[in-house]
C-alpha cells in the first residue's frame, strides 16, 4: 500500500478547520481551489504518484495551517521528491520557495517513538512569506521503488469533505490487462478511458458548501447507520486466500523455532497436562512480561520481527507479540494461526486487501475449543478480547492452510459482572461515610485493568476520585485498594473509604437523596442501524447491594420494590428497613447479548422502566438532632462546608456554632472567618461580624473582600465614617474594585456629599454602565444638587437599563424626598406595587422560601414608597394608609420617621411624638428622627423615651393574646397567610411543641390589624411564635427582615 496515497488526503483534511456553519468564501481561512492526484501502478507493483494543489490563503488562521507543509513517505519502499512549491502574491509576482535550504527530512512522530518498526519520514518545507490574499501552490512526486506485496499493489483514496475545495481530481493509472478490485462510493463513479495497454480512471469532486456542525452524539449515530468506507478502493488481490499467502510468506521465517524458545516453552508449560493449561502458561508470559509497542498494523511494514529477537528484547508490536506467542505454541505441539482484523471497522468481505487491517492477534485450538487471544491488551485475561475486536469478520491465517475469514467471538469468555456494594452510615449534619467495593468481570474489568496498569501509583488516588463521583458519591476517599492489573485469573476489586458532608440537606425537615451506587448506564436503542442487532450487553449480572444506617435523628421511607422480566433480560429491586438500616438490592440480568432490531421499542420499555426505578429516592424525615448532633470526628473542611450550607439556608445560628467548631480546629481558616462574619451579618451582630472580618483581616490583611464587607458593616449601622475609611481602604488594595467603588457613591449620596458623590458615582458607572442602581444614585445626588434636568436623565436611564420593580421604586422614592416629578413618581410606584402585589396573590402557606419573604418584604418597602408620593403630594389620608401598612410588616427607623411626620402633619402632635419615639427605637433610625422628636416634644428626650419605654411598645404593636390548649406549655412557629381584608386565610404550624399544634384554630381567629391598602390586591405571608406559660399565650409577629424561610 503506498503510505504517500493517505498522506496527501490526511493533510487536506488535518489542515482544514472542524466543520461548521455554512459561510460564504470569503469567511473561510482558505480555499482550495485546485487539488489534483495521479496513481500509476505497474504489474510487479511499483508505482508513482503525483499530487499538486492550489491553495487561497484568505486570513491569518490560514497562514498558519497552510505556512508549513509535511508530506510523509516510507524510506524503504518509497522516494519522494518536491517539484515547486511557490506563492503567487497578489500584484501576481510568483516567490519559489528554495528546496535546497526550506526542506527538511525528518523522522515521523512514529518513528521517533518505533524507529524499529516503522521506516515512515516526513518531509516539511517552510514556505516564507505567505501572507492573506496569496496563492499557494505546489506538487510532489512519490515513486514506490519497493514494493511491499510483490505483483500487487493497493491504495484508497477519500474526497475532501472539510475545507472548501472548488475542483478536486484524481486520476487511477493501471495495466489495462490487469485484475483488479475496484470500489467506489454510490456518488464517486469514475470516467474510465483505455489506450496504449493502460487504463485510466478519473474522478472530479468539489465541496463548495461547508456542512452544518453537528455535535458529537449525532456524528456517532450516523456513523453506526451508516459507516463510511473511503470514496475509492483499489486492490489487486482476487481472494482473501491470496492475501493469507502472501503473509504466510512474511511471517514464516520470523515464526521459526530455536532452541532458545524451544527451551522457554518447556519450561513454562511443565507441569501443565492438557492443551488449554499450556495455552494460558504461555499466555499469561507473553501477555503481560513483554511491553507492547502500538504501531498499527502496516504502519511502515507488514513483517514481523524474529521471534528469537522478540523473547530477548521482551518488547514488540501487535505482529511482533503474536509471532512470540506462536513460536512458544509450536515448540510444544499447539498450533497457532495469525488474525488480521480492523479495530475500529468491520471488514468488507467483497474487498481482499491489506488495507483494511490495523491490528494481529492470535486464534487457536485447544482441547477441541476455539481459542482467541490479544497478547497486546498485557493485562487481559486469557481469551478476553476487548470489545472493539468482538463480533467482527478477521482474516485468519493458519501456518499451512488457506486464509479464511471467521467471525470473533461475540461475548467475553467469562460471565460479565459487575458488583459494587456500599456499607455505610448517615450521621450528623448530613454526613455520609461507609466503605465502597466494585467488583468486576468482563469489559468493564479490562477497562480498569487497563487504567491502572498505565497510570503509576501516585495518580491511582485521582482515578479512584473520578471513580467516586460516577458513582454519585462525591466525597473524600481514603484507605483504597487496588488489584495488581496483572492478576487477571481473579475479578479486579476496588474498595475504599468515602465521607461526603451534605450529602443530605439536613437544614430540611424532609429531604429526598439519591441512593449511594444509583447510577446505571443503559445507551437507548435507535430505531435503525446498520447493524440489524441491539447491542445489549455481554451475557451477565449486574448488582448493587447497599446497606445504609440511618443516625440518630434521621427516619427513612423506602422506594417500593421493582420487577421487570424480559426474555434477553431481567431486572428486580427490593428495599426493607431493618431498625435504623436500610437494606438495598438491586441486579440486572442480561441473558442476551444482541436483541432484533424490531425490538427497539420493547427494549425502550425495558430501560425506561429500570431507570425508573434506579432514580427512586430515598425519603428521609430529618429531625433536629441530625443537625445539633455533635459529630466529633468532622474535620474542619468538612465543619466548613456545612457551615456555608447553613448559611446558604438562612440557619445563621447553627452555622455561627458549626464555623467556630470548624474555628477551633483550624485557627487560620480564612474562609471559615468570612463565612462567621456573613452570619453574623445576618442576625444584625454587628460585633461578632466586625470581630470576625478583624480576625481574617489578621492572618491576611490584603485580603480581596473583607473591606467591603467591612464597609456595609459600619454604613447598615449609619456608621458613615468606617464606612467610608474601609472602602478607601479597599480602593487602596484595589483601585478597580467595582463593589467598593459603587459603594462609596452611594454612602456618599447618604452622607449628603453629593457633590463628591457625583464624581465617586461617574468613576462607578464608567466600570459598570449597566447598573441601573448607579443611575439612581447619581440621580439622587443631582436632585439634592438643584439639577432637576440631570437627575431625571439619571433616573430615566436607570429605568430603561432595568424596568423592573424595585428600580421603579427607588426612582420614585427620590423624586418624592424632593417632591418633584410627582406624577410620575406616582406612576414608578403604583407600578412596583402592583408588581409584586400581583406576586404576592398566589401566596400559600404551604410554600413560606425566601422567595415568598423576599416579595412580602419588597410590599413593605414599595407601600412606604407610595405612601410617602401620597405624602409629597398632599394626600394625607391615602399616604397613612400605606405607610402604617408598611410599619405593621416592617417596622423599621426610616418607616416610623414617615408615618410620625404624617401624623405630625395632619396635627395629631401625641401620636407624632410617641411615632418618633418608637423610630428612634426600631432597626435602622434615621438621624433626623432625634430632631424631629426634640422639635415636637419641646423636651429632653433620652427622659421622654425612659418614660414611654418604647422596646416594650415595638412588641406589642406585634403581639396577640391567644387562647391556648389547656395546660400547654412551650413555644411553636407558624405561617399566616392575610387576605386582602387583613384576616388571616390559612395557618400553618411549622415548629416547636407538638401539643401546641392545635393552635392554628385559634391563631386563625386573631384580628391583625385593618385591611391591607387598596393600591393592589395583595395577600401578605406572616411568621410568628406562639408562646404558652402557666399565665396564659400569646402570638408574635416577626418583622418581615427577621422571619425565616420554612425550607
Amino acid at each position: 500500500m503506498s503510505m504517500l496515497a493517505i498522506v496527501l488526503s490526511v493533510l487536506l483534511q488535518a489542515v482544514s478547520p472542524q466543520p461548521q456553519k455554512p459561510a460564504p468564501d470569503a469567511q473561510e481561512a482558505f480555499v482550495i481551489e485546485h487539488s489534483f492526484t495521479r496513481h500509476r501502478f505497474e504489474n510487479d507493483g511499483t508505482g508513482r504518484r503525483e499530487a499538486r494543489a492550489r491553495v487561497k490563503v484568505q486570513t491569518d488562521a490560514g497562514v498558519q495551517t497552510w505556512g508549513q507543509l509535511v508530506f510523509g513517505y516510507s524510506a524503504g519502499t518509497e522516494r519522494l521528491e518536491i517539484e515547486y512549491v511557490r506563492v503567487r502574491k497578489a500584484d501576481g509576482s510568483v516567490v519559489t520557495t528554495p528546496l535546497d535550504t526550506a526542506v527538511q527530512d525528518l523522522s515521523s512522530p512514529v518513528q521517533q517513538v518505533a524507529p524499529v518498526y516503522t521506516d515512515f519520514r516526513q518531509k516539511h518545507v517552510t514556505v516564507p512569506g505567505l501572507r492573506p490574499g496569496e496563492t499557494l501552490e505546489y506538487s510532489i512526486v512519490t515513486t514506490i521503488h519497493t514494493p511491499l506485496a510483490a505483483g500487487h499493489f493497493w491504495t484508497e483514496y477519500d474526497f475532501q469533505r472539510h475545507a472548501i475545495t472548488l475542483d478536486e481530481q484524481l486520476e487511477l493509472d493501471v495495466p489495462a490487462a490487469r485484475s483488479l478490485t475496484l470500489k467506489t462510493a454510490p456518488d464517486a463513479a469514475p470516467q474510465v478511458a483505455e489506450a496504449g495497454g493502460r487504463k485510466t480512471y478519473r474522478w472530479t469532486s468539489a465541496h463548495k458548501v461547508r456542512a452544518p456542525e453537528k455535535d458529537a452524539e449525532a456524528l456517532a449515530a450516523e456513523a453506526a447507520l451508516n459507516p463510511r468506507r473511503p470514496a475509492v478502493r483499489v486492490t489487486t488481490f482476487q481472494s482473501w486466500e491470496e492475501v493469507g499467502r502472501w503473509y504466510q510468506g512474511l511471517e514464516k521465517g520470523p515464526r521459526a523455532v530455536t532452541p532458545d524458545i524451544r527451551k522457554k516453552a518447556e519450561e513454562l508449560t511443565a507441569g501443565r497436562r492438557t492443551e488449554m493449561e499450556k495455552l494460558e502458561a504461555l499466555y499469561d508470559f507473553v501477555a503481560p512480561g513483554f511491553r507492547y509497542v502500538s504501531i498499527s498494523l502496516g504502519m511502515g511494514r507488514y513483517q514481523p520481527r524474529a521471534a528469537a529477537d522478540v523473547l530477548r528484547d521482551q518488547y514488540g508490536d501487535c505482529k511482533d507479540k503474536h509471532t512470540l506467542l506462536a513460536a512458544l505454541m509450536e515448540a510444544v505441539g499447539l498450533r497457532a494461526s495469525t488474525v488480521l482484523i480492523n479495530s475500529t471497522t468491520k471488514v468488507d468481505p467483497s474487498f481482499p486487501s491489506p488495507s483494511q487491517f490495523d491490528h494481529a492477534i492470535t486464534f487457536a485450538s485447544a482441547d477441541g475449543q476455539d481459542v482467541w487471544m490479544d497478547v497486546t491488551t498485557e493485562i487481559a485475561p486469557f481469551r478476553m478480547l476487548s470489545a472493539n475486536l468482538r463480533k467482527k469478520q478477521a482474516l485468519v491465517v493458519p501456518a499451512g492452510d488457506a486464509a479464511r475469514l471467521l467471525d470473533t467471538p461475540v461475548a467475553p469468555p467469562m460471565q460479565t459482572m459487575v458488583v459494587q456494594e456500599f456499607d455505610g452510615e448517615l450521621g450528623p449534619l448530613g454526613r455520609l461515610s461507609g466503605r465502597v467495593k466494585l467488583s468486576v468481570r468482563g469489559d468493564m474489568e479490562l477497562l480498569l485493568r487497563d487504567i491502572f496498569y498505565r497510570l503509576p501509583e501516585t495518580q491511582w488516588k485521582e482515578v479512584l476520585d473520578g471513580a467516586n463521583q460516577s458513582l454519585g458519591l462525591m466525597g473524600d476517599i481514603s484507605d483504597w485498594k487496588v488489584s495488581d492489573p496483572k492478576a487477571t485469573h481473579e475479578p479486579f476489586a476496588i474498595e475504599y473509604k468515602v465521607s461526603r458532608t451534605g450529602f443530605v440537606d439536613w437544614t430540611k425537615k424532609t429531604a429526598s437523596v439519591a441512593l449511594p451506587l444509583s447510577k446505571l448506564d443503559m445507551v437507548e436503542p435507535a430505531d435503525k442501524s446498520a447493524d440489524p442487532d441491539i447491542e445489549f450487553g455481554s451475557p451477565g449480572y449486574i448488582e448493587f447491594r447497599i446497606n445504609l444506617r440511618l443516625g440518630e435523628g434521621y427516619k427513612g421511607r423506602p422506594p417500593l420494590p421493582v420487577s421487570v422480566k424480559r426474555d434477553y433480560a431481567t431486572y428486580g429491586s427490593t428495599y426493607s428497613m431493618e431498625g435504623q438500616q436500610i437494606i438495598v438490592r438491586r441486579r440486572l440480568d442480561m441473558l442476551s447479548g444482541t436483541i432484533p432490531r424490531d425490538r427497539a421499542g420493547d427494549v425502550r420499555s425495558f430501560r425506561r422502566a429500570v431507570l425508573a426505578d434506579t432514580a427512586q429516592m430515598l425519603t428521609l424525615d430529618i429531625a433536629a438532632t441530625a443537625s445539633d448532633a455533635a459529630a466529633p470526628d468532622l474535620k474542619a473542611s468538612e465543619l466548613v462546608r456545612t457551615g456555608y450550607d447553613a448559611l446558604q439556608s438562612h440557619r445563621y445560628a447553627q452555622a455561627i456554632t458549626l464555623l467556630k467548631r470548624a474555628l477551633e480546629l483550624e485557627p487560620k481558616n480564612s474562609m471559615a472567618w468570612t463565612y462567621l462574619g456573613s452570619a453574623h451579618m445576618q442576625l444584625r451582630d454587628y460585633d461578632g461580624a466586625l470581630k470576625a472580618y478583624q480576625e481574617l483581616l489578621k492572618l491576611n490583611p490584603y485580603d480581596e473582600t473583607v473591606h467591603n464587607q467591612i464597609g456595609w458593616l459600619h454604613q447598615d449601622r449609619r456608621r458613615y465614617a468606617e464606612a467610608e475609611a474601609a472602602y478607601r481602604k479597599q480602593l487602596e488594595l484595589n483601585p478597580l474594585d467595582k463593589f467598593a467603588h459603587r459603594a462609596l457613591g452611594g454612602l456618599l449620596v447618604d452622607m449628603e456629599r453629593y457633590d463628591e458623590a457625583v464624581a465617586q458615582l461617574q468613576k462607578a458607572i464608567t466600570m459598570e454602565p449597566d447598573v441601573a442602581e448607579l443611575q439612581v444614585r447619581l440621580g439622587t445626588a443631582y436632585l439634592h444638587l438643584g439639577k432637576s434636568v440631570e437627575a431625571l436623565a439619571g433616573f430615566t436611564k436607570a429605568v430603561e437599563l432595568t424596568g423592573n420593580p424595585n428600580t421603579w421604586n427607588n426612582v420614585a422614592y427620590q423624586l418624592a424626598v424632593k417632591g418633584v416629578h410627582l406624577d410620575r413618581a406616582l406612576q414608578y410606584a403604583e407600578s412596583a406595587v402592583s408588581a409584586v402585589a400581583a406576586a404576592s396573590r398566589n401566596f400559600t402557606v404551604d410554600h413560606f422560601s425566601t422567595r415568598e419573604l423576599g416579595i412580602v418584604r419588597s410590599l413593605a418597602s414599595y407601600w412606604d414608597t407610595l405612601g410617602w408620593v401620597h405624602f409629597a403630594k398632599g394626600d394625607l389620608a391615602r399616604a397613612e394608609a400605606l405607610v402604617s401598612a408598611a410599619w405593621a410588616l416592617e417596622p423599621t427607623g426610616e418607616v416610623g420617621d414617615h408615618l410620625a411626620q404624617i401624623h405630625e402633619k395632619q396635627g395629631r402632635r401625641d401620636d407624632a411624638i410617641r411615632m418618633y419615639a418608637l423610630a428612634m427605637s426600631a432597626d435602622r433610625p434615621v438621624a433626623d428622627t432625634r430632631r424631629r422628636l426634640a422639635t415636637l416634644a419641646g423636651g429632653d428626650t433620652d427622659t421622654f423615651l425612659v418614660t414611654l419605654d418604647p422596646m416594650s411598645a415595638l412588641l406589642a404593636h406585634r403581639s396577640f393574646a391567644v387562647q391556648g390548649p389547656k395546660g400547654a406549655t412551650g413555644m411553636a412557629d407558624f405561617i399566616v397567610l392575610l387576605g386582602e381584608d387583613g384576616r388571616s386565610q390559612a395557618v400553618k404550624f411549622v415548629s416547636g411543641e407538638e401539643k401546641l399544634r392545635p393552635m392554628d384554630v385559634a391563631i386563625r381567629g386573631i384580628s391583625f390589624g385593618p385591611a391591607l391598602p387598596d393600591a393592589a390586591p395583595a395577600k401578605v405571608l406572616r411568621r410568628g411564635t406562639a408562646s404558652c406559660t402557666a399565665k396564659g399565650c400569646s402570638f408574635v409577629l416577626f418583622p418581615a427582615s427577621h422571619a425565616q424561610a420554612v425550607q
